[in-house]
């Protein structure tokens, strides 16, 4: 009878068997060890989320109904501000402040307004153009109204434009004439 022989393996194809299964091991552990860290990252990814948006809500500005804007303007002192270099502007920027650090969302309002003014010469009387730039603040209430506020005057407008044009004829008392040319509302 024919005997048969199996020959065992050449040592070099054993060696690289040997080899195969410690690397595919390493690779194994290797992807375990990748999985665990990602895991726990995202894991403190979503802790960290959390933990932020409950600081941000915190500080969320919120709409004011129109009554809490009434006791706002009734305690806010921005309106007694003044001096000779004090201006709506500063009125605005003020008011806005004021209004945040109450907890109330507020834009400042630039009117870009042209007016036709009266004017005095030395011959005579006549009417001429003039632009200016107006600021009002504003805020949209818990109703979703927008109004319009009058910072030096502790006065919230609730107006369509034609009304805010008349406004603007009442505080600039030589005006003949006022129309909005621009409004512009940074938050």
């Amino acid at each position: 009878m024919n005997d048969i022989k199996f020959n065992n393996s050449k040592p070099s194809s054993t060696k690289l068997l040997r080899n195969l299964s410690f690397i595919l091991i390493i690779l194994t552990i290797s992807s375990l060890t990748f999985q665990i860290y990602q895991h726990n990252t995202i894991n403190e990814m979503e802790k960290r989320n959390q933990l932020l948006k409950s600081e941000l809500n915190q500080f969320a500005l919120a709409n004011p109904s129109i009554e809490d804007l009434q006791k706002f303007l009734s305690k806010d002192n921005t309106d007694q501000k003044g001096g000779v270099n004090w201006d709506c502007k500063d009125s605005a920027n003020m008011f806005r402040l004021n209004a945040r650090k109450s907890g109330y969302n507020m834009c400042i309002v630039l009117l870009d307004a042209s007016f036709v003014i009266k004017s005095d010469s030395i011959y005579k009387e006549y009417w001429a153009p003039s632009t200016s730039l107006v600021t009002f603040n504003g805020v949209i209430l818990d109703n979703g109204t927008f109004v319009y506020i009058d910072p030096q005057e502790d006065q919230i407008m609730k107006l369509e434009r034609h009304s805010l044009e008349l406004k603007l004829l009442e505080k600039n008392s030589d005006a003949l004439v006022a129309t909005i040319i621009n409004e512009v509302h940074i938050w």
